[in-house]
């Protein structure tokens, strides 16, 4: 048989991703369960499996997505990241927890089309991408036209895609694609208002214009510019498998006080 090992490795944790078995896909093996995810969670969940598939883009190690698997056993869930040290801890501990509802892809979110079929995912989470916030790295932010459509033909109708990030910038971003202002405190002071990184804001004309195509595709169900501290964007975020848990990455902020920003949209 062929071996599919990388013949030059660019970290010491590629090669030791082989040995961690079906559990996790790198590279272009990523591609290769593309229309068949369901077909295996139903092999290692088994009867109990509710067909729901989640896609995590930017699991790190995975400590968040583990232990949402732990809670919901007969959900499937899969985790993508962009380093082999991630995936290779994060598939470890699945391995060890003989988590059958978790699998893992070495891999760019950008390839979402080539990972997924159409209508593949009933749900996804983008919890605090690189900002890539200066001037010349704001064409590196996921969020584009391109990646949208991608992500909208992957995802069945009517499903979720969850959006957190602790850049205000990034959360003005967003929401100008959407054709939203940016909450008034970001440029006034408001009293009572969360506090912000002033740092991280947008001047108005680096902010992009409406998209048309995003706005096609999908409708904004919630905006929150301090997740935590609304009750509304809380009571949403309860039908969802994350609701109530926050990862290691947004725990530094919430113990800072800084608001978390939150938006869901829905698959048309």
């Amino acid at each position: 048989m062929p071996d599919d090992r990388p013949r030059t490795s660019r970290s010491n944790f590629a090669a030791r991703l082989f040995e961690l078995g079906e559990v996790v896909l790198q590279d272009d093996n990523a591609f290769t369960r593309r229309g068949r995810w369901r077909e295996f969670f139903r092999d290692r969940i088994g009867s109990t499996f509710d067909e729901k598939v989640i896609l995590e883009i930017g699991c790190a190690n995975a400590d968040f997505l583990t232990r949402i698997a732990q809670q919901h056993p007969t959900s499937a869930f899969i985790g993508l990241d962009w380093k082999y040290k991630s995936i290779h801890d994060a598939a470890t501990r699945a391995n060890q927890l003989a988590l059958k509802n978790l699998a893992f892809i070495r891999g760019r979110g950008q390839d979402i089309a080539k990972i997924f079929s159409s209508r593949e995912l009933d749900e996804v989470w983008l919890f605090h991408p690189d900002p890539s916030d200066k001037p010349k790295e704001l064409a590196n932010r996921i969020i584009n036209d391109e990646f949208m459509i991608d992500l909208h033909e992957s995802m069945r109708t009517k499903s979720s895609f969850c959006f957190k990030t602790d850049h205000a910038g990034y959360y003005q971003w967003m929401l100008a694609l959407l054709g939203i202002e940016s909450p008034k405190w970001f440029f006034e002071k408001v009293e009572g208002a969360p506090k912000i990184r002033q740092g991280d804001l947008h001047e108005s004309k680096s902010l992009p214009e409406e998209s048309k195509v995003i706005l096609d595709r999908f409708q904004l169900i919630h905006h929150s510019a301090d997740f935590w501290n609304d009750p509304h964007a809380l009571a949403r975020a309860d039908k969802h498998a994350f609701a109530r848990t926050s990862t290691p990455f947004e725990n530094r902020f919430i113990k800072k006080n800084l608001p978390i920003y939150f938006l869901e949209l829905i698959a048309r």
